[in-house]
């Protein structure tokens, strides 16, 4: 998966960031995957918890 986008970085429980910021064109997971997605709330739906520290990183996406 490659950032298509602006700087991106990950996101720690404690809501700061980890590592440095991956910028356009660089990896952000290489390997094998079944499934990703990316959202702006922790919930998918019926409570349903998907991206369970979303709201630590206002206006940024988070994936899984």
């Amino acid at each position: 998966m490659i950032n298509l986008g602006g700087p991106a970085c990950q996101i720690g429980p404690d809501g700061k960031p980890l590592g440095r910021e991956i910028e356009r064109g660089e990896i952000l997971y290489k390997g094998p995957c079944k499934m990703a997605a990316a959202g702006t709330v922790p919930n998918y739906g019926f409570g349903f918890q998907i991206f369970p520290y979303a709201m630590r990183a206002p206006g940024r996406f988070s994936c899984g």
